[in-house]
């Protein structure tokens, strides 16, 4: 086996970490250059999002040097970073030299799932799965396929492919792994349950779980059972589904969080602001492992209040900044989560700021949060808003070009806001497509 197939199997078994460490090293004692589209995979993966455009414009200086696999893997990337139609153009040239590239096959079938082509992914996954029928994501795709097309037993079909080829490799991943994918496999029988109208099904076997799942892994399916429901327009059910997994863990983040979401979504406010403070007390108790989680909470607080209560936004603002700047890196919150959440934080005092009409102060906090992450989304969008309200439309529409490369739903809908509306074709199928997505707002974005 090749090195390079090595690395890629790291890729498959999702260990980023592992794949960045010794790709690079593979680059330093060797030069080679195909390895460059690795290692800005794992930087992509560990959302190290300007690391990975910087190698890929590496990688582009001397495109015609890499060979077909690099190519491929430098696809990978451009589906990461947002960059679709150029990730679809190599895969289409892979594909032209190697009809039977089940990996190109199964990137491309990713590319035109996001495009809205749900047929013709459909299929390409379909030949990427009988060439190689070991690949689990491909298999746990076709389960979504099969969903979006109704049929219910065509998913359940594809999905117990995939717990069967999961439980072949589950001993070669890591822990986190496993748990991640045990997460997504559960969500996926819970979804087919619930697109079958088979309700009953699914909350009994909920109920059989609380016996043998701990409290953590329990309540992450009733938050993901929640989301389901509100995407399918079963918003008192999410709303209920949560309350009762409640009632057995009362002390719940996850539960209470989840809750304050829905609350906040369908406009009920003041009920949102109560569960989130009693959110905030229940994190501060825990002391030092919910450190993150409470100024998240005190993030989210602040957003709460804006419209309604300024002065209490702009004190859970400053003490989600406060608690931010604080923070010691260590085994629990380490120094890439400490920047994350510093971003936030200063956000959310730029957001305060220019609801206060404080443009200027506003203005510099935003642009110190993007001078550092340039791809930050809410600051992105804050800024635009703010560029909106001062009259500096191209200002705005530029800034909400940039949301559409990395984030197309909130991308277009603040497009939209800004009275921009496409009407190439292509475009306005990509709106309905993101308009399309469940999620706690409903079956549909109201925004798009």
């Amino acid at each position: 086996m090749s090195y390079f197939n090595v690395l890629r199997q790291l890729v498959d078994q999702q260990l980023f970490s592992a794949l960045l460490s010794q790709a690079q090293q593979y680059r330093l004692e060797t030069g080679d250059r195909n390895v460059l589209p690795l290692v800005a995979l794992a930087h992509a993966h560990l959302g190290e999002r300007d690391q990975a455009a910087a190698l890929v414009a590496d990688a582009e200086r001397g495109l015609s040097q890499l060979d077909q696999e690099a190519c491929i893997d430098l696809a990978a990337v451009y589906c990461l970073l947002g960059r679709i139609d150029e990730a679809e153009k190599l895969l289409e040239q892979a594909l032209a030299d190697h009809p039977g590239h089940s990996l190109a096959l199964a990137r491309l079938a990713w590319c035109r799932m996001r495009q809205g082509r749900l047929s013709e992914s459909l299929a390409l996954y379909q030949r990427s799965a009988a060439l190689a029928p070991h690949r689990l994501l491909v298999w746990m795709a076709l389960a979504r396929l099969q969903l979006a097309k109704d049929d219910h037993s065509a998913a359940q079909q594809a999905l117990n492919s995939a717990i069967v080829r999961f439980e072949a490799i589950r001993n070669e991943l890591s822990e986190r792994v496993v748990t991640d994918v045990t997460a997504q496999l559960r969500g996926l029988q819970l979804e087919i349950w619930l697109s079958a109208q088979a309700l009953s099904q699914a909350e009994q076997w909920l109920d059989e779980r609380r016996e043998t799942l701990s409290e953590d892994e329990w309540c992450h399916l009733i938050v993901g059972y929640s989301n389901l429901l509100a995407g399918r327009a079963h918003s008192a059910e999410a709303d209920e589904a949560l309350r009762k997994g409640l009632k057995h863990y009362p002390k719940n983040l996850s539960l209470l969080s989840q809750l304050a979401e829905l609350a906040q979504l369908q406009g009920r406010t003041m009920q949102a602001v109560q569960l989130l403070r009693q959110s905030i007390s229940l994190a501060g108790a825990q002391g030092e492992p919910q450190a993150a989680e409470t100024i998240r909470l005190w993030v989210r607080l602040s957003s709460a209040c804006l419209h309604q209560m300024e002065q209490q936004a702009r004190h859970a603002a400053e003490k989600a900044l406060a608690l931010a700047e604080s923070l010691q890196s260590n085994d629990s919150t380490p120094e890439a989560v400490i920047r994350q959440l510093r971003l936030q934080t200063k956000n959310a005092l730029a957001q305060v700021a220019s609801h206060e009409q404080q443009f200027e102060i506003a203005e510099t906090l935003f642009r110190e949060v993007l001078a550092e992450a340039p791809y930050f989304v809410p600051a992105l969008q804050g800024l635009g808003q703010q560029q909106m309200q001062q009259g500096h439309i191209d200002e705005a529409v530029t800034l909400f070009e940039t949301i559409k490369q990395v984030d197309p739903a909130n991308g277009y809908s603040s497009l939209i806001n800004a009275r921009c509306f496409p009407d190439d074709v292509a475009s306005l199928e990509k709106i309905e497509h993101a308009a399309r997505q469940p999620s706690l707002e409903g079956p549909v974005r109201s925004g798009l």
